[in-house]
């Protein structure tokens, strides 16, 4: 797609992430962990220090955060639901489900566990980083992960966290992603945006469409060569290949994960979040 204004035609929203059959891994973890409807998805440091909350040994953080494990996490700044995977060479990838349950984000970085049983952090997302330790209290029968002084800021919310299975993904095949969609746009616009997209076995089209930009943008309403990069049971990588047909037009990437058996979701390569809906 062109570059400018056009950038925000690839990639936005998502949602209704909670339907019986999730396919993607990372939402069926999150959906599992029925804490996280619980009213006390945070704590404050407060309330931790005054129940005399105990901070969890290393030895117990070893056997919850190792090589290939799997955590979430509700966080504390914005109620977003973290699905971390710590791969054994050191590495993090991050799944981000937003409290109104309508977008997804795509985060990644590296992990440490320290010798203080401190689980340390340094990851970036799009136009944002996070870079911090953090440990665990053990609070009303679960756990809480945050700062390792609580007293440095008694009103900070703490997150309730808990080792995540690695839960098989439903059975879909891939050709479950063939077919029409239509993709929604976020954040939105004065000028209404969308998307016509056909998904088949070798590719597909894409068709951004928009009244007001057609009119001085070649690269709306252009019928472009859908590319599938990669796809899984779980998720889809497409690239809209809109140079093939128009030389100055910008070609733009994504990656979409299933939030139901009708709904896609994810993050282009430019930073924006959309979601394809079946139609």
């Amino acid at each position: 797609m062109k570059s400018g204004a056009n950038n925000l035609l690839i990639a936005y929203p998502v949602h209704a992430w909670a339907m019986a059959r999730v396919i993607c891994a990372v939402i069926l973890s999150l959906v599992a962990l029925n804490v996280f409807a619980a009213p006390d998805s945070f704590a404050s440091a407060n309330e931790l220090l005054e129940a005399g909350a105990p901070r969890i040994s290393p030895e117990e953080m070893r056997a919850l955060i190792e090589p290939e494990s799997n955590i979430d996490l509700i966080s504390p700044t914005n109620g977003h639901l973290l699905h971390f995977h710590n791969r054994s060479d050191g590495t993090l990838s991050v799944v981000s489900l937003s409290a109104d349950r309508l977008w997804v984000y795509f985060g990644k970085g590296t992990w440490k566990l320290d010798d203080q049983g401190r689980y340390c952090i340094d990851m970036a997302w799009s136009g944002s980083s996070d870079k911090r330790c953090r440990v665990a209290y053990r609070h009303h029968n679960a756990l809480y992960l945050g700062g390792i002084d609580l007293k440095r800021n008694l009103s900070a919310r703490i997150g309730l966290f808990a080792k995540a299975e690695k839960i098989v993904p439903g059975p879909v095949s891939v050709a479950t992603f063939n077919g029409s969609w239509k993709a929604i746009f976020f954040p939105e616009t004065t000028t209404p945006l969308g998307a016509e997209v056909h998904i088949s076995e070798q590719g597909g089209t894409w068709r951004t469409y928009s009244l007001a930009l057609m009119k001085y943008d070649p690269c709306v309403g252009q019928l472009m060569p859908l590319k599938i990069q990669s796809r899984s049971e779980v998720e889809i990588t497409l690239e809209v290949a809109s140079s093939d047909l128009v030389a100055y037009c910008t070609n733009s990437r994504m990656r979409l994960i299933w939030l139901d058996e009708n709904t896609l979701a994810g993050q282009s390569d430019t930073g924006w979040a959309l979601r394809l809906v079946r139609q």
